[in-house]
């Protein structure tokens, strides 16, 4: 018999194509690998049981783009941020340091 269970944290697992009995609840089945982990340097901030990538955010320091947009199927990358920007955590935008201020040319 299997059993479903929600995907644990820092993982999502796309809905079925079909309809079937477990549309809508992200899923993983005991023996088996259906959960898919998030991508490098992001994660759900501790929620469970997301059915898409863009549930995963980029960790502090990482960024998508300047467009602060969601992770995608077609990208899944969060680069470090630039420097004299910053990144609060499971943000996916990189914000400038406030006047009079900087990173000292750290990047991340």
């Amino acid at each position: 018999q299997t059993e479903c269970i929600p995907c644990p944290a820092n993982s999502y697992h796309p809905a079925p194509p079909a309809p079937g009995p477990d549309d809508f609840m992200s899923v993983t089945r005991i023996g088996a690998t259906e959960c898919i982990p998030c991508p490098d340097h992001s994660g759900t901030n501790g929620q469970t049981g997301q059915a898409e990538v863009s549930a995963c955010k980029c960790d502090k320091g990482y960024y998508t783009d300047n467009k602060c947009r969601d992770l995608t199927e077609n990208d899944k990358s969060c680069n470090a941020t630039p420097a004299n920007t910053y990144s609060g955590h499971y943000y996916n935008c990189a914000d400038s340091c406030p006047k009079n201020s900087g990173t000292n040319g750290q990047t991340g």
